[in-house]
């Protein structure tokens, strides 16, 4: 089984081509009508664990690629 984490989160948004600011205003994250992409780094470095709702919107925004997830390298707790 292919953990999601940090890694997994930034090599995945990475292959699709997207910016933090894209992925974050698509989750949904704002900080004063500007996407937030400090709150997807944050995912990223492991400074705040990803939720099994946030690992939906974000697989969901990038294409529907959680196939390759078992490509991306990942690191296990």
């Amino acid at each position: 089984m292919t953990v999601f984490n940090g890694a997994a989160l930034r090599a995945l948004r990475e292959a699709a081509g997207v910016t933090q600011s894209e992925l974050a205003e698509s989750m949904g994250y704002f900080a004063k009508g500007v996407p937030n992409r400090s709150m997807i780094s944050a995912l990223e470095r492991k400074e705040n664990a990803i939720n099994p709702r946030q690992e939906r919107l974000a697989k969901d925004y990038l294409n529907g690629r959680a196939e390759d997830l078992d490509r991306v390298p990942v690191s296990h707790p």
